[in-house]
């Protein structure tokens, strides 16, 4: 999608906060943003503990929504 932009026959999105590298990079411009995006993220586990500290709170029903 990229060469495609690159070469004026498409669009493609980018996060806001590496903009400038992707202006420069691929010689393409900003022309709308959107503020309404979401991305889910789905853990698969297996059915043994996990003992890794970080994943704990992913773990939580709180963290269930």
């Amino acid at each position: 999608m990229k060469v495609f932009a690159q070469r004026g026959y498409g669009v493609f999105c980018s996060l806001t906060s590496v903009e400038i590298d992707i202006e420069k990079q691929y010689t393409v411009k900003v022309i709308r943003r959107t503020y309404s995006l979401t991305e889910c993220l789905y853990l698969i586990l297996p059915e043994r503990k996990v003992s890794n500290p970080w994943l704990t709170p992913l773990l939580t029903p709180t963290a269930k929504k």
